[in-house]
């Protein structure tokens, strides 16, 4: 994924120069100090991400990614937390305030791919094929390949997913709703705000609980219609 980065701080510009290089399958097209250095890059070969600044001398980043011939993923990052409200004005993927870490860095790195795989599905660019039945996730600086069959469920947990097996639990940087949108269908249901679970390992459906792989989790009132039908009433023996 290729990106460009935009602030008049050349102190943010090394660092986030820094964390771009630290972080597999980026690739720095470019680091401005001002908005009319990117134009002329935009034109010729349009990056993938941008991630700016908010408050520029005589600019501001978000009326910038606007007058933009072409929307791209965007992160906005700013010593002032009160624009970002204005941010989804663009539909911006994530809004760092600054000082940005390198962990913080990595969650909006995770929800602009989980934008960029939903786009790309959506133009048909990127299919996931039959017979992948896994997935890598990043955590704790290695890549961890994890079968969809072995996962019982997927807890979200502030701004990262629980990914609860069989045997381990794992951490990654990535949100509930962006997994829901991107794992292949049928296989996992949501049934709490905060949770999504393996259809294949739930165990038994209450009113207000469902059982999964020895685990008793919450159901939310708005999700039970959806699980009762989807999951229970789908496969259930009549006379």
């Amino acid at each position: 994924m290729r990106c460009i980065l935009l602030d008049d701080d050349p102190f943010y510009l090394k660092l986030l120069s820094d964390y771009v290089q630290r972080t597999p399958g980026l690739t720095l097209s470019g680091a401005f100090t001002a908005p009319e250095e990117v134009f002329s890059l935009w034109s010729e070969n349009p990056p993938d991400l941008l991630i700016s600044d908010v408050e520029m001398p005589g600019v501001n980043g978000i009326d910038f990614v606007k007058s933009l011939p072409q929307r791209p993923l965007v992160v906005f990052m700013t010593s002032f937390p009160e624009f970002a409200l204005k941010s989804y004005e663009v539909e911006a993927a994530d809004f760092l305030t600054k000082p940005v870490s390198y962990d913080r860095f990595l969650l909006a790195i995770g929800r602009v791919r989980e934008r960029l795989l939903a786009r790309n599905l959506l133009m048909g660019e990127t299919t996931l094929p039959a017979e992948d039945n896994y997935f890598f996730i990043r955590t704790e600086m290695k890549y961890v390949r994890i079968s969809y069959d072995d996962v019982l469920y997927f807890e979200a947990l502030k701004d990262y997913v629980q990914i609860i097996t069989g045997a381990q639990k794992h951490v990654a940087y990535l949100s509930l709703r962006g997994l829901e949108e991107t794992l292949p269908p049928g296989i996992f249901i949501r049934i709490h705000r905060s949770f999504l679970v393996n259809r294949r390992h739930i165990q038994s459906v209450g009113p207000e609980e469902v059982a999964v792989g020895g685990a008793v989790l919450p159901l939310g009132m708005s999700f039970r219609e959806a699980v009762t039908e989807q999951v229970v009433m789908k496969n259930l023996l009549r006379k």
